[in-house]
């Protein structure tokens, strides 16, 4: 049996041949209406911050952008 371990996401995956495998999948509404306007309101709130303060985004800023729409 080989096990083989990917990078992917935010967790790991690990694979093996021949087996079977358990897939779930997220619809776009399964996320409730809050949590969806946090996000949006965090994602606008660091865009015009940046603006506001007439400089580019901070690596930290980009980089919870990305988290926040790869969500």
């Amino acid at each position: 049996m080989h096990i083989q371990k990917r990078q992917g996401a935010y967790l790991p995956h690990w694979s093996s041949d021949g087996r079977i495998y358990d897939v779930c999948f997220r619809l776009v509404d399964s996320l409730p209406a809050s949590v969806l306007e946090k996000w949006k309101f965090e994602r606008e709130d660091i865009v015009i911050t940046a603006a506001q303060m007439q400089r580019e985004l901070t690596e930290e800023e980009q980089n919870r952008l990305d988290y926040l729409y790869s969500e």
